[in-house]
């Protein structure tokens, strides 16, 4: 999904209608895991979080 639409509250939506999606996130987006938005990140690391049935991973 583009970034335009992707958001992590309609995501976990979609996850209850049975219907899985991927794609990437704006980082301003309402509803983004702060704790990976802020996390400054070196050239090369790669972080995630996982709630239930969602990942979201973010790397630099």
């Amino acid at each position: 999904m583009d970034n335009f639409y992707n958001s992590v509250p309609l995501t976990e939506k979609l996850l209850d209608l049975k219907t899985h999606t991927n794609g990437t996130l704006r980082a301003n987006r309402k509803g983004n895991p702060t704790v990976l938005t802020h996390k400054k990140l070196k050239k090369g690391e790669h972080c995630w979080l996982r709630k239930n049935r969602l990942y979201v991973s973010v790397e630099r």
